[in-house]
C-alpha cells in the first residue's frame, strides 16, 4: 500500500532524527574503536558520522546516507516501508512542542496575530482588576501581622 508523505514528514525524518542514535539504538552498529560504522551498502567498517548534515558517509563505497536510506539498506524495506518504520520510533513532534532544539528546526515558529486594541483593553483591565485585588488582599494581610505584633 503506497501512501503520499507530506514534504514536512520527509524533511523531520532526514534531518531531524539523530542518525548516530538510529544507527546505534535500533541497528546494532556501533561505532568501532576508530569511530567507524558499518556500510549499510558495502557491509565494511568504513562509515562515519557527518553530524551537521546528519548523513552516515561511507569512504569505501564512496555513499552518503540519510535515516531514510539507512533504514531501507539495513531493514531490506521499501522507501514507504522505511518511512512508516521511522514514523512509530520517532513521530514527528506536534506543532509549537517540538523537543527538537532551535537551532536544528529549519523554520521559526509562527508568531500569533496580535489581538485587537479592544480585545487588548478587556484583557489588561481584568489583568489589573486581579492585580488590584490580589494587593488589597496582601495589604490587609499585612495589617493583620503588624497588629498581632504590636499587642
Amino acid at each position: 500500500m503506497s501512501r503520499r508523505f507530506s514534504s514536512e514528514e520527509l524533511h523531520y525524518l532526514r534531518n531531524q532524527v539523530p542518525i548516530r542514535q538510529l544507527i546505534e539504538n535500533h541497528f546494532d552498529n556501533p561505532a568501532g574503536s576508530e569511530g567507524r560504522y558499518r556500510c549499510p551498502r558495502c557491509h565494511r567498517n568504513d562509515a562515519n558520522i557527518n553530524a551537521p548534515h546528519n548523513l552516515l558517509r561511507c569512504f569505501d563505497c564512496a555513499e552518503n546516507f540519510n535515516p531514510i536510506e539507512v533504514t531501507m539498506h539495513v531493514l531490506g524495506l521499501d522507501f514507504v516501508e522505511s518511512v512508516n518504520w521511522l514514523m512509530k520510533r520517532y513521530p514527528m513532534p506536534m506543532t509549537g512542542s517540538s523537543d527538537i532544539p532551535a537551532s536544528r528546526q529549519s523554520s521559526p515558529p509562527a508568531k500569533q496575530k496580535p489581538a485587537a486594541p479592544a480585545d487588548r483593553m478587556t484583557d489588561l483591565s481584568t489583568r489589573l482588576s486581579s492585580l488590584e485585588k490580589k494587593v488589597f488582599y496582601i495589604a490587609a494581610q499585612l495589617e493583620k501581622v503588624l497588629a498581632s505584633l504590636s499587642e
